[in-house]
């Protein structure tokens, strides 16, 4: 089953993106000192949603960049980066057309002859600016929280509404109405609506950083722990915003070890499967068993 198929294509769309920069002057780890491309920066794959409030998101984090990745200065663009961007993201129900999709390395820097990078110098370092951009992939997709309250004057009902950024360090703007047809509850509540937040490990490095320095849990010790526990839920705090982040994590195969291993195709496209269900609202939710203790019969 081959996942190469006819390149996905979209408009070009007028919009603000979220920034997500490159790293030039990064020194964080010895790979800038090699790299063409110091901190190649992460994108979004044109022909997806328009980033904007409550636009469901889907990252997709790789490795680190290859060969023509380091020449361009641009995540997944060689061989693999075809794979992904045309195989990957179609099908019956392509990604693009359901979700701003991102495309973001684990390590930001190029290493020579495509070695693994390494765990404690290279990885470790880096992942703060995978953190950083999620923060503003998440910033930008978070649509403002509204708080509503009511209260009476002159024999009507007086409606004030308070539309704050969900994300913090940014400018109120308060907004006062009277209504009396609108009954509002009786003190205040809060109206918010969260995006849909998808992050997709692509091979076993993305994923053992996401789960090890992303969630604070401990490092699995291969992707195959990871599939034994994939298409899940999760709790992600970034940086200084205190509140946790519901996202959806998915580990699948990187398009370079398909390259390598074509049968992996159904494989990838079972587990991309399960993340369009999510994001449609079909994925059934698995539940905890019901255990029945042990009894003698009757009789």
């Amino acid at each position: 089953m081959t996942l190469l198929t006819t390149p996905t294509t979209g408009p070009t769309h007028n919009i603000t993106l979220p920034q997500l920069p490159p790293r030039p002057t990064c020194k964080a780890c010895p790979l800038h000192e090699t790299a063409k491309n110091v901190g190649v920066r992460g994108v979004w794959l044109e022909g997806s949603l328009p980033p904007g409030p409550g636009v469901p998101v889907v990252v997709m984090l790789g490795r680190n960049p290859g060969k023509n990745e380091n020449e361009q200065g641009i995540p997944f663009v060689g061989r693999s980066g075809a794979i992904l961007r045309n195989g990957y993201m179609g099908g019956p129900t392509p990604l693009p057309s359901l979700a701003s999709v991102y495309l973001l390395n684990t390590v930001r820097c190029f290493t020579v002859a495509d070695a693994e990078p390494n765990w404690s110098k290279h990885v470790k370092p880096c992942w703060h600016h995978t953190a950083s951009d999620l923060t503003e992939i998440i910033r930008c997709h978070t649509p403002p929280v509204m708080k509503l309250s009511a209260t009476a004057a002159g024999g009507g009902l007086t409606s004030t509404v308070s539309i704050s950024p969900a994300i913090p360090n940014g400018e109120s703007t308060l907004i006062s109405a009277k209504s009396v047809s609108t009954h509002l509850p009786k003190s205040e509540r809060l109206v918010s609506s969260p995006p849909k937040i998808s992050v997709v490990c692509l091979g076993g490095l993305a994923s053992q950083a996401f789960v090890a320095l992303g969630l604070g849990e401990p490092k699995p010790k291969s992707q195959a722990e990871c599939f034994r526990n994939n298409a899940r839920e999760v709790q992600l705090t970034l940086g200084s915003d205190s509140r946790p982040h519901k996202v959806f994590l998915l580990h699948t195969y990187h398009p370079a070890f398909y390259l390598r291993n074509p049968n992996a195709g159904v494989s990838i496209q079972e587990h991309l499967q399960m993340l369009i269900d999510w994001l449609q609202g079909k994925l059934v939710a698995f539940s905890k068993p019901t255990i029945v203790p042990p009894f003698a019969p009757k009789g």
